[in-house]
């Protein structure tokens, strides 16, 4: 289990708690327990770029550049060394004699991955894969790396520009600016932007501050951000927006369902009764969630909304759609059309609204 990982190699998951925002570092945490659990290949490429994640994580947390263009595991921490304060003496301290240590720990750990590593490079279909006590040691030799990177970290202050380590951190310093600062808010003329002012008692500097409400909640909340952002609507009307392109139909829906809304101009939206374009990736997670708000709905119908919707989706370029405000617009109104074309309950703009928020949400095209 976890735990055990946890008790036998602890500086792994340090990594994480000490920058709990890093999504990719977490990824890469649980990916590298369950192949050790699981006893998968990969091991050691798991290793190897764990430290490297780490190397390249402190050195944006200093601003400090890299090097050299292709570093090796050994050229990062080579680097990593000298910024955290482990100079080459050239044998006047022992600790020369550590560093160097570690870094053929790291060479080795590079050379294991060329020679019994199957992930980079692939194997023959019958290459032994590594048992569970190899696979026990080189964990072993990766944890004595973070534990002498953390152990120099400890008490070393990262730049304060560029660190992603999350506030609670700093709680010194932040208490010398409590301290030591009056804070006057307002709004400007038509109560679009927070303005802050900042004015330091001893010295009389000020600094202001304007920030958009959304960009405050934003950062601050995010559920707070989410839940106005869904009873928000549009400050232009539906017939100020422009008209949606017109498109060919395909497969017609039924004749039924066009008399039974005769008001929606069904040569507005494209319809489709199968949907397999650059969106399919999503169609089955987007039809959960029509489930999810309309359970009354049949389920016939939603998938007929959902294909109908991502299809629409491509008549736009991605990613403009998600960001600019006549497209948002545009598509709202088709989502809304299209609700009542397929004769779903509560067809209004708040929920055409909300389902085009999961859309802009969720899809992420590479």
């Amino acid at each position: 289990m976890i735990d055990d990982f946890d008790r036998l190699v602890p500086y792994y998951r340090m990594a994480t708690e000490k920058w709990p925002e890093a999504h990719s570092l977490k990824k890469m945490f649980s990916s590298l327990v369950s192949c050790y659990e699981k006893e998968q290949i990969g091991l050691i490429e798991h290793i190897r770029a764990y430290i490297e994640s780490v190397c390249l994580t402190i050195f944006t947390d200093y601003g400090v550049e890299i090097e050299k263009s292709s570093p090796t595991t050994t050229d990062l921490l080579s680097q990593l060394w000298r910024l955290l304060g482990f100079e080459n003496t050239k044998g006047i301290s022992k600790i020369d004699k550590i560093i160097s240590g570690y870094n053929k720990i790291s060479d080795a750990i590079s050379e294991m991955r060329n020679e019994t590593g199957v992930i980079s490079h692939g194997k023959d279909g019958f290459f032994e894969i590594m048992q569970k006590e190899h696979m026990r040691s080189f964990l072993l030799a990766g944890d004595s790396i973070l534990c002498l990177i953390f152990s120099a970290l400890d008490g070393k202050e990262p730049d304060l520009k560029y660190t992603r380590e999350p506030y609670e951190r700093f709680g010194r310093f932040n208490n010398l600016i409590d301290d030591s600062i009056l804070c006057r808010s307002s709004s400007d003329e038509d109560e679009s932007t927070i303005i802050l002012d900042f004015y330091h008692e001893q010295n009389g500097s000020e600094i202001q501050l304007r920030v958009e409400p959304s960009r405050l909640l934003f950062n601050l909340d995010r559920d707070a951000y989410i839940e106005l952002m869904e009873i928000s609507t549009p400050k232009k009307i539906e017939e100020e927006i422009e008209e949606i392109p017109k498109t060919t139909l395909i497969d017609r829906m039924p004749t039924s369902s066009e008399e039974r809304q005769p008001d929606i101009d069904l040569e507005e939206i494209k319809l489709i009764k199968v949907y397999d374009g650059i969106y399919i990736d999503y169609l089955f997670e987007f039809v959960r969630y029509l489930t999810s708000i309309f359970p009354e709905t049949k389920r016939a119908e939603l998938d007929g909304l959902a294909n109908a919707i991502l299809n629409h989706l491509e008549i736009y370029q991605y990613p403009e759609w998600k960001s600019r405000d006549v497209l948002n617009a545009k598509i709202v109104i088709t989502i809304k059309r299209l609700l009542r074309l397929f004769d779903v309950i509560y067809a209004d703009y708040d929920v055409a609204n909300k389902i085009f928020y999961w859309l802009k949400t969720n899809i992420e095209r590479n």
